[in-house]
């Protein structure tokens, strides 16, 4: 059997240190306990105590054997719960001594009467003495009972004594902190002096006076008894002085009741010291006390004060027929800054039509047409109901236990000492008053938490409320029948507890609801049944769920719902972490052609139960089948065109006039350039020298992006040639060469380049519009198209809608592909002509004019903000924008690498050497026709050349792009860092410094000998130079001496401006 599981007792008679005894004793718990009763002998109590305690027999043995004189009385002896007592009484007399906890105690009382017996030559003198001056003050004061208490150590009370004292039930709780207390009931009646005047001048005839002494200082106290008379009573009245630490402070409580407010009783309590002041009044009733009109009143309180400040605070509860609000708050003034400490309020379910109602007393035909809004309680879905009897008794303790019974959360615990239990309506309120939290259980015996709000950042008390820091909110707010449901909590000893509820809601071009993920699944809420969540959603979700309960021991987080808007963008999640589940769903769907799952599932329950499952998947199917009409319209003309060409070099012709077409987006980019000039134009004061060093650096961009555009032509061209060149010797090499030949062609002709696209959406109740434009290339053509559609276009079709069109702005160029009609329009451009070494040289100086770029952008906002602890409003957008022109290099850069395939020449070119290589040896060739055929050889080799050096090109693009980003994100951590700084330190930045550094890490990203020829080089551009002067001119700054230097030798040559 378990040792702690068993338990017995049994009845035993001997002797204790001699002294005959009749124990009763038991074993429980693994706890060992007697109680009985203890024959004294000769030795008397002094000999008993010290078989308690020795200590305390040496400090009050004497005491004890003078006052207890009759040795053969008996005395009571047990030993409960560790705690070691002795004690014996008679009347007019009480003696109780106890040890444990590493405490021990004595406690004596007698009558005055009993003080002054006839001379005891065997009492001890200090007994006598004692017993004397106990007599002479009983007869001056009126003293009746006299009771002494004290102790050693601090693990007993004299609450532990004074259980079974005679008239002790009423001792104020604070003296608990004594370790020696004298106590006294004084009685009014007799002819001293002191009498009389007590009785004359206070009408008092009897009072109880504590005098006590501790670590913490001492304590005065007087208990006034109970009064009454035609105007008012008083009870439980106490003054109170207490010394600690050198500090005096005065106290007064107690409750009155007023004749003309009978069933409101009020409890006050004031006190002062040397730093602190308060004045409570809290008015309690039994049930809501009748004011005027339709208005009750209930609970009250008020407090005024001072502590370190002004300090305000009251709560009151007002009832408006069936409306009940509650609301308290508390502020505290520091200097002349008042503070907020508390806010709360409460409020019954609350709607236009009852507030007519109970604040009016109307009621009319069509009322209830206007209860379009309301706010509500939030009922527990998933809680059984309570006993009506026991509901109807609004007994507070029975209450709250069994609401403890139902709920699953340790925040919502409630405390039965703590619980105020009301009849209202037809149910009962019932308030926490540790946490101020307040619910309602209506008629049928359904709970639920009433709408309210509370926020505290203090610890203390008001009237009958704990207030402790934290803050809760909980309410259903209900809008044209559609409820939206809340709960937050966090309280530094419960943690967070979080819930919320949107319902399903379809408005046409926004619907909200619960995910896919959970419908599918067939399990609409996987979480445990005894979870929180049960209780506030049910068994069901309707709508849009959040959870979140955390605590010191465990973590439930849950999120389900749905958003979908225009019927072209569409996402949902399901979120679920409790309990040795974590479960996560997402789907992400735009214009139903780019569709996105995640699937991750993690069991660890236990070690045999654990399990993982994850799945991804990423579905661009929807895209590929929106688009397959224009890939597929594309292909089948290029298939027509193959099957009906019969000389490769005309088709080879052709594709090379649709490369040229690229010509066209140098003009594109040249108004981009235009645009970052009048930008810099219309820049601001002293912000034009940074916004023309960005913009001349999203010029050098664009520049890159127009070398970009020739290379993307000068390798569609090259591959193009080299093919052409093949096309004529593939009778002398081989027919396989006409399959890499085609790879080629089918390169140039099938691409497709989305240059812009615009998207602009406006939605109502009833209609959704969308319209968008876009500037395509394909066929080596550019086409501009412009739609708009309505809400069955969008919801049937939205990408098909748009390609579809796109197809008809093509369909005459693709109908005439094959026949040679179709042209190409790139001779309208204007454009210049690069060799393939030209070319490699430009790819070259354009990696490095972006590495300086991004190293300048930086260079200049890392001196601003150095200096400033804070970003210039500007540079946000500047980075973006030059990202923006990197996107731009980069896109063009693989337009080039898409357009002019020469790996699928590599193959072919590979064996054409070797051919070459074999044939050469045994002497076929002519030497005409060995020449040409290097030269086809050499011409591969620079086409491919130029191809690496694009690739090359597009990895460095994308580089600087990726530091650009990480830069922009890092400079914002930097910042917050920066300003803590600053914030101890008196020195303001300097824009002088800021502007010579800037200008001093230009000259070293762009060095002044670097040639401008193709790229712009910001050192050498003489507004930049004038626009920095202009600001060091409103600043009052200097120029550096090496800003001098360098602007000096930038001078030097020929360069053409830019800006």
């Amino acid at each position: 059997m378990n040792q702690s599981q068993l338990s017995c007792s049994m009845a035993v008679e001997g002797a204790v240190r001699g002294c005959p005894a009749r124990l009763a004793v038991w074993y429980d718990k693994g706890e060992m306990s007697f109680c009985g009763q203890l024959q004294m002998d000769r030795r008397g109590p002094a000999g008993i105590l010290e078989a308690v305690d020795s200590e305390m027999a040496s400090k009050f043995g004497a005491y004890a054997s003078g006052l207890v004189r009759v040795s053969n009385q008996c005395a009571a002896f047990s030993c409960i719960h560790g705690i070691t007592a002795l004690g014996y009484g008679q009347p007019g007399l009480y003696f109780k001594a106890a040890a444990g906890r590493g405490s021990a105690a004595i406690l004596f009382s007698f009558s005055v009467c009993t003080a002054a017996p006839a001379p005891n030559p065997a009492q001890p003198p200090q007994v006598s003495s004692l017993m004397n001056a106990v007599s002479k003050a009983g007869d001056f004061f009126g003293m009746e009972e006299f009771y002494f208490f004290g102790r050693v150590g601090t693990g007993l009370g004299p609450g532990d004594l004074m259980a079974g004292a005679p008239g002790t039930e009423a001792f104020p709780a604070r003296i608990e902190r004594c370790s020696l207390l004298v106590y006294s009931r004084l009685r009014f009646d007799g002819n001293s002096v002191f009498e009389r005047a007590v009785r004359e001048l206070f009408g008092l005839e009897e009072t109880q006076l504590f005098l006590g002494a501790g670590e913490g200082g001492f304590l005065c106290m007087a208990a006034i008894p109970a009064y009454k008379n035609h105007f008012m009573e008083t009870r439980n009245m106490c003054l109170a002085a207490e010394l600690k630490s050198s500090a005096l402070s005065l106290a007064l409580q107690g409750s009155f009741r007023f004749a003309f407010v009978p069933d409101m009783e009020f409890h006050v309590n004031c006190g002062i010291s040397k730093t602190r002041f308060m004045v409570e009044a809290f008015g309690e009733v039994r049930e809501p006390v009748h004011l005027a009109g339709p208005f009750s009143i209930g609970d009250t309180c008020l407090a005024i004060g001072f502590d370190r400040g002004p300090v305000f605070a009251m709560f009151a509860n007002l009832y408006i027929r069936e409306i009940h609000l509650f609301g308290a708050v508390m502020l505290t003034v520091a200097g002349s800054v008042p503070k907020l400490d508390l806010l709360s309020a409460a409020v019954s379910d609350l709607s236009v039509p009852i507030l007519v109602r109970n604040l009016l007393g109307l009621s009319f035909e069509g009322l209830d047409s206007i209860d379009f809004i309301r706010i509500l309680g939030l009922p527990f879905q998933d809680m059984e109901a309570f006993d009506m009897e026991m509901v109807k008794s609004a007994d507070g303790g029975r209450l709250a236990e069994a609401f403890n019974q139902r709920i699953h959360d340790n925040s919502l615990v409630l405390e039965k000492e703590q619980v105020k239990a009301s009849p209202f309506g037809d149910g009962v309120d019932l308030v926490d008053q540790r946490r101020m939290r307040h619910y309602y259980i209506d008629s049928s015996g359904r709970i639920k938490l009433t709408a309210q709000f509370y926020y505290a950042d203090v610890n203390t008390r008001l009237g009958s409320y704990t207030v402790e820091r934290g803050i809760f909110v909980c309410g259903v707010i209900e809008i044209f029948k559609v409820r939206f449901e809340v709960l937050f909590s966090f309280r530094e000893g419960d943690g967070v507890l979080a819930y919320g509820r949107i319902p399903e809601v379809n408005l046409g071009f926004l619907k909200l609801g619960p995910s896919r993920a959970g419908q599918e699944s067939g399990e609409a809420l996987p979480v445990p049944a005894d979870s929180v969540l049960r209780q506030f959603m049910g068994k069901e979700q309707k709508g849009i769920v959040f959870f979140l309960s955390a605590g010191k021991k465990d973590v439930t987080f849950y999120l389900d719902g749905r958003i979908e808007l225009l019927s072209i963008l569409y996402f949902e999640t399901r979120i679920i972490f409790c309990k040795g589940l974590i479960s996560i769903d997402v789907r992400f769907n735009w214009l139903a052609i780019f569709d996105v799952s995640i699937h991750l599932k993690v069991n660890y329950q236990d070690f045999n139960r654990g399990g993982f499952e994850f799945r991804l998947v990423i579905d661009t199917s929807g895209l590929a089948e929106k688009l397959k009409a224009v890939q597929e319209s594309i292909n089948r003309a290029i298939d027509r065109l193959r099957d009906k060409i019969r000389n490769a070099t005309r088709e080879i012709d052709r594709a090379q006039a649709h490369v040229n077409e690229l010509y066209g987006q140098i003009d594109s980019l040249n108004r981009r350039i235009e645009d970052c000039r009048q930008s810099i134009r219309n820049a601001k004061w002293w912000k034009k020298a940074f916004v023309a060093i960005a913009k001349g650096i999203e010029i050098g961009a664009y520049e890159v992006a127009k070398a970009g555009v020739y290379v993307a032509i000068g390798v569609a061209t090259a591959a193009l040639q080299v093919a052409k060149a093949a096309v004529q010797l593939a009778g002398k090499v081989g027919e396989g060469v006409m399959k890499a030949v085609n790879a080629v062609i089918q390169g140039a002709l099938s691409f497709f380049y989305i240059n812009r696209l615009e998207l602009y959406g406006r939605a109502g109740m009833n209609e959704q519009e969308f319209r968008a434009s876009i500037e395509f290339v394909a066929l080596g053509k550019t086409y501009r198209y412009e739609t708009k559609m309505g809400h069955s276009a969008l919801k049937s079709d939205a990408a098909g809608t748009v390609s579809g069109n796109m197809n008809g702005q093509m369909k005459h160029d693709l109908d005439h592909i094959e026949d040679g009609a179709f042209r190409s329009n790139f001779r309208r451009y204007s454009h210049e002509s690069y060799t393939i070494e030209e070319q490699c040289r430009r790819l070259a100086g354009a990696r490095e004019q972006m590495r300086s770029s991004t190293r300048l952008m930086r260079s200049m906002q890392e001196a601003y903000v150095r200096e400033f602890s804070e970003p210039m409003s500007d540079f946000d957008q500047m980075n973006q924008e030059y990202v923006n022109a990197l996107d731009c290099v980069g896109g063009i850069l693989k337009t080039g690498e898409q357009a002019g395939d020469v790996k699928a020449l590599s193959g072919s070119m590979g064996g054409l050497k070797r051919r070459i290589t074999l044939k050469e040896k045994e002497g076929v060739f002519r030497d005409e026709e060995l020449s040409e055929l290097k030269d086809v050889i050499h011409n591969y080799d620079q086409a491919r050349l130029l191809y690496d050096e694009v690739k090359k090109s597009m990895s460095a693009v994308e580089s600087q792009r990726k530091q650009m980003l990480a830069y922009a994100d890092l400079q914002k951590q930097k910042t917050g860092e920066q300003k803590q700084k600053k914030a101890l330190s008196a020195a303001e930045g300097s824009m002088e410094r800021v502007l010579n550094k800037t200008e001093e890490a230009m000259y070293r990203s762009f060095p002044v000998d670097r040639s401008g020829r193709n790229y712009i080089n910001l050192s050498r551009e003489g507004l930049i130079h004038q626009y920095m002067d202009e600001a060091r001119q409103e600043f009052g700054a200097e120029a550096s001496e090496n800003v001098r230097v360098m602007r000096s030798r930038s001078r030097k040559g020929r360069y053409d401006s830019r800006l």
